[in-house]
């Protein structure tokens, strides 16, 4: 069984993060200028649709600090502004154990709400998976009929795209089950997936509360197989 990452919000809003990084930086940092302010926004934004399919990440193009509103829930693994997936040290190097290809780890700093106070925590991680994977085995037609939001496709980089998938109407074919155990899918945005040793193995190390992990099938030729939740 493949399992698919489906993300929660339980820290601020995104707005709010990249507020933080963005307008003040870090307590004592100077403010950015407006017109700095406006290149920053523009490469957060070129980062989060790099990240949201499966594209690197580059330097500058995410936010450092973020404010967390309930520093309380942070798991190993957790989401931040709906979908973005953090992990401490402890989950990356549970994580290593796996072939994650070229999955890229970028650190954060956490702040607290009053913006003022810096949250005392593991070293934190932004997952950039790089992997990416065409290994759907049915036509668009179908994908937009088990979407969430929208039926059509967003077109990004000239390939059909859908956002707002249900995990357990995605039926993968085998090669989902080659190469690395963490991975993109080509045609869905924000599609984060593992492979059933990976989820497994993180499950047993108690480490992935804050990743919702929901089940896929996965067609091996003879029997969808199918794991239940």
């Amino acid at each position: 069984m493949t399992y698919a990452y489906n993300v929660t919000a339980i820290c601020n809003p995104h707005l709010n993060a990249v507020a933080l990084a963005m307008r003040n930086g870090p307590p004592g940092s100077r403010p950015l200028s407006e017109e700095e302010l406006s290149v920053a926004a523009g490469n957060h934004m070129r980062g989060s649709r790099a990240r949201h399919i499966g594209q690197p990440i580059g330097e500058g193009e995410y936010c450092v600090d973020w404010l967390i509103g309930e520093p309380e829930k942070m798991a190993p693994m957790f989401s931040m502004g709906g979908s973005v997936p953090v992990v401490t040290a402890t989950a990356r190097a549970a994580m290593e154990a796996f072939d994650l290809g070229d999955t890229r780890f970028h650190p954060i700093t956490p702040w607290a709400s009053d913006r003022k106070t810096r949250i005392e925590s593991e070293p934190l991680f932004i997952v950039n998976c790089c992997n990416v994977k065409s290994a759907l085995t049915w036509d668009g037609d179908i994908v937009a009929g088990v979407t969430r939001r929208r039926r059509k496709p967003e077109e990004i980089d000239g390939i059909p795209r859908w956002r707002g998938f249900f995990p357990e109407n995605l039926i993968f074919g085998p090669d989902a089950l080659e190469g690395p155990d963490l991975w993109m899918e080509k045609h869905l945005i924000d599609g984060l997936f593992l492979s059933p040793r990976m989820a497994e193995g993180l499950t047993e190390a108690g480490l992935v509360q804050g990743w919702y992990l929901e089940p896929t099938q996965v067609d091996t030729g003879s029997e969808v197989e199918k794991h239940d939740a």
